[in-house]
C-alpha cells in the first residue's frame, strides 16, 4: 500500500501549469538467469511483411524455397546457393553464429561432430550475418566441414534473437524447437529421430537494444526483473505534483522544486516540521540569489503566468528510487539525497547538507509554573478546529503541536512576518507523549503564548544551535594532471 508523505498531509502541493522534455538519468541493474554463455549480435537490416515463426508452426513454402548464401559447401560438387527444401525430409538444425562469438565456436566444433555422426539423418545450417569472404575464411581455417549460410538478413527476421548461438529445429515441416546450443547432443537428437517426446526448455528472449536506456518503451522487458532503479527527470507533463513512498524501499517524487525535493529526502532525519508551507524555516541558503530563484519554489513568480510556466519548464523535476529489498526508509532517503547532490552538483553547482546552524528561533520551553504533563494512553489523535479556535492533543508527542504551529503561523507571516518565520523548535525536555488542549488562535502568537502558559509552557525567541537543511555552491574537486 502507497504511503503519501508528511510533505503533503496539512498542505496542497503547489500545482505547476508547464511541460518539460525529460532529462533523465537512469542507473538500472537487474538479473539475468544465464543459460549458457552467449554473447550479444548486432542488429541487421530490416525486412518487411515477414511474421516471427514460434513453436509449432509450420514453416511457409517460401521459407523452404528462399535461396541461401552458402560457403564451404563441399568442394565436389559444392554450390554457392542452398535452399531448406533440400533437407525438408531430415531434421533441420539452424545454428546462429558469428566469427566474434566464441560460444558460438566451441557450439559449432560439437554439431560438426554430430553431422558426422548422423551423416544423412540430420542437416546442420549455421547460419550468419557476416560477409562470404569472412566467414568463408573463418570456416575453413577451423576446419569445418559444415556449409554455413552468410550475409543472412531474412532467416533471422523469421526467428528473430537477441544472443547467440542461437538454435533453430526444424522437422516434419514445423519448428520443433527454438533452443540455446545445450540441447545438440546425441542422444537429444536421437529421441528427436525416433519421435520420441523431448522436453525442450525453449529460449524466451525480449526485444532489446544496447543503444537505449533499459525498460524504456519496454527495451529490454517491462523492468519486472530490476533489483535497483535510481531516476532524475525533467516536469511531468501533466498537472500533478506529490510525493509517496510506493514500499519500504521505494520512494517517488513528482512535479516538485529543487528544495522540496530535498526535504523530501531529509524526512527521515527527525524533521518533523518540514510541510512545504514551514521549509523555508528549517533551511539556511549560503547561495546568491540566482541559484536560489532557480532552486525555491517561493521564488517562483506569482503573478505572470506565462513566467510561471518558464519558471517550472527550467526549475522542476521527478524524482523515484527502488533500492534492493530489505532497505528501509533511511536507506532510501540516505540514497535520495546522495543522488540528488550527485546530479545537482554538476547541473547547478549546488549541494545540500544537513547540518547545524546557530539561528534565531521560537523555542518551545517550561516555566516556572510548569508541573507535569502526561497521557492517559488510549487512541492517539490530534484534532484542530480554526473557527473554535482550539487544538487538541491525545497520546501524541509535542512534534505534532509543532506541526500544527508551524503551519499556522506560516499561514500569517503578515502579522509580523520577521518573528512568525522564525523556525520553530521544543527545548521543552518533556519526552514521549502527552495530552494537551489549546483554546488559542493559531495564526495569533500572542494567543498561542497565552494558551500555553496555562500549562506551564511558553514559546520564547532565543538563539540556538539546531539542525538545518543548508543549501551551498558546489566548489569541484580541481582536476588532477598528469
Amino acid at each position: 500500500m502507497k504511503r503519501f508523505l508528511r510533505v503533503g498531509e496539512r498542505y496542497a502541493l503547489s500545482k505547476i501549469y508547464s511541460s518539460l522534455l525529460a532529462v533523465a538519468t537512469i542507473m538500472c541493474l537487474y538479473a539475468v538467469k544465464q543459460v549458457s554463455a552467449q554473447e550479444a549480435e548486432p542488429a541487421s537490416t530490416a525486412v518487411a511483411n515477414v511474421k516471427p515463426l514460434q513453436i509449432r508452426e509450420t514453416i511457409p513454402e517460401y521459407l523452404w524455397h528462399l535461396p541461401l548464401q552458402v560457403v564451404n559447401h563441399p568442394r565436389v560438387g559444392g554450390k554457392d546457393t542452398i535452399t531448406l527444401n533440400e533437407y525438408r525430409d531430415k531434421l533441420i538444425i539452424l545454428d546462429f553464429w558469428a566469427t566474434w562469438c566464441k560460444p558460438c565456436i566451441s557450439s559449432l566444433y560439437k554439431l560438426d561432430t554430430l553431422q558426422k555422426q548422423f551423416t544423412d539423418q540430420i542437416a546442420v545450417i549455421p547460419t550468419t550475418y557476416e560477409a562470404r569472404e569472412k566467414a568463408g575464411a573463418f570456416i575453413a581455417n577451423k576446419g569445418w566441414s559444415l556449409p554455413s549460410a552468410v550475409g543472412d538478413i531474412i532467416l533471422k527476421k523469421y526467428f528473430p534473437h537477441q544472443s547467440i548461438p542461437h538454435q533453430v529445429w526444424i522437422k516434419s515441416g514445423r519448428v520443433e524447437a527454438i533452443v540455446g546450443p545445450e540441447y545438440a547432443r546425441a542422444d537429444v537428437i536421437d529421441k528427436i529421430l525416433q519421435g520420441q517426446q523431448v522436453d525442450f526448455s525453449q529460449k524466451s528472449e525480449v526485444a532489446f537494444d544496447a543503444a537505449n536506456p533499459l525498460f524504456l518503451n519496454g527495451n529490454g522487458g517491462d523492468g519486472s526483473n530490476m533489483l535497483y532503479q535510481s531516476v532524475i527527470s525533467g516536469r511531468l507533463q501533466a498537472r500533478v505534483a506529490g510525493a509517496a513512498r510506493q514500499s519500504p524501499n521505494a520512494i517517488i517524487a513528482y512535479n516538485q522544486s529543487v528544495e522540496n525535493l530535498y526535504c523530501i529526502a531529509f524526512q527521515s532525519r527527525r524533521l518533523p516540521y518540514l510541510t512545504p508551507s514551514a521549509i523555508e524555516r528549517y533551511i539556511k541558503y549560503e547561495i546568491d540569489d540566482s541559484l536560489k530563484y532557480r532552486v525555491s519554489s517561493q521564488m517562483r513568480p506569482t503573478d505572470d503566468t506565462e513566467a510561471r510556466a518558464r519558471w517550472a519548464m527550467a526549475n522542476v523535476y521527478c524524482y523515484n528510487l527502488v533500492l534492493p529489498k530489505g532497505n528501509n526508509e533511511i536507506d532510501v532517503d540516505e540514497r535520495m539525497v546522495s543522488d540528488l547532490n550527485h546530479f545537482f552538483e554538476s547541473h547547478l553547482n549546488l549541494t545540500v547538507t544537513y547540518e547545524k546552524r546557530k539561528v534565531k528561533v521560537l523555542a518551545l520551553v517550561k516555566t516556572e509554573d510548569y508541573k507535569s504533563i502526561t497521557t492517559r494512553g488510549g487512541e492517539s489523535y490530534d484534532y484542530a478546529d480554526a473557527k473554535q479556535p482550539i487544538l487538541k492533543l491525545q497520546n501524541k508527542s509535542l512534534y505534532t503541536l509543532i506541526d500544527y504551529l508551524n503551519v499556522a503561523l506560516q499561514h500569517n507571516l503578515k502579522r509580523n512576518p520577521e518573528i512568525y518565520r522564525l523556525p520553530l523548535v521544543d527545548e521543552s525536555g518533556i519526552d514521549g507523549n502527552v495530552d494537551l488542549s489549546l483554546e488559542a488562535d493559531l495564526g495569533d502568537l500572542e494567543s498561542i503564548r497565552k494558551a500555553l502558559r496555562k500549562h506551564g509552557l511558553n514559546l520564547v525567541e532565543k538563539f540556538a544551535t539546531i539542525n538545518m537543511i543548508v543549501f551551498k555552491n558546489y566548489q569541484h574537486p580541481k582536476q588532477k594532471t598528469r
